[in-house]
């Protein structure tokens, strides 16, 4: 069976999956740290499902016994559909969030680890 086409662009061309761009940016970013910044800049209007996927993950590990992870992770949430209903055109966060950093080789390891995931809800 083919692969799903990918989404088309407005300029005709075949838009890149979010996962796929993902993967690229881990495998290629230069620097020592990625910031939550970085990825975000990088895909635009989709860095809304982006941050959605990662404040939400949390949740979906079996942390039991961490109390707060809910609530620090929720508010984020909450701010980014806020956002998403008023209708703007790029995530707003606090220079402080977008600040937060994971070691390259982390975000490389995150991001190989839920690329096959991403990639199942894109479809």
């Amino acid at each position: 069976m083919p692969a799903d086409p990918e989404p088309s662009g407005n300029n005709g061309r075949a838009a890149s999956r979010t996962s796929s761009i993902l993967l690229d940016l881990a495998r290629r970013f230069p620097g020592e740290r990625v910031r939550l910044q970085d990825p975000s800049q990088l895909l635009g209007n989709r860095s809304f499902g982006f941050l959605l996927f990662i404040f939400a993950l949390p949740n979906t590990l079996p942390m039991i016994g961490i109390p707060g992870v809910s609530t620090l992770t929720g508010l984020p949430l909450v701010l980014i559909a806020l956002q998403m209903m008023i209708g703007l055109p790029r995530p707003w966060l606090p220079k402080w969030l977008l600040s937060r950093s994971l070691h390259t080789n982390d975000f490389r390891r995150l991001v190989e680890k839920t690329a096959p995931w991403l990639h199942v809800i894109e479809r």
